[in-house]
């Protein structure tokens, strides 16, 4: 167990606490990973949550059922789009 004792600083409105190079490092933390913040009777807890994959557009739609939608032709362009 990592013990050490960090500032609370001020960022914008709200509070922060930094977090050493050395110890993202080894908990493979970056911009904007996320993390849960937890408050019990013992006091805050911050938990690393798991990585959340992109599925491709084949998997979201992998066993669906559904109706089929088809492609709606809305005519020629009007105006300047560029199409």
């Amino acid at each position: 167990m990592i013990c050490m004792e960090q500032k609370i600083t001020k960022w914008g409105n709200s509070l922060a606490v930094r977090l050493p190079k050395h110890l993202c490092d080894d908990l493979d933390l970056s911009n904007g990973s996320t993390v849960d913040i937890r408050k019990s009777d013992d006091g805050l807890s911050i938990i690393i949550t798991a990585k959340k994959e992109r599925k491709t557009i084949d998997e979201l739609f992998e066993g669906y059922d559904g109706p089929k939608l088809k492609e709606v032709d809305f005519g020629e362009p009007e105006g300047r789009e560029v199409w």
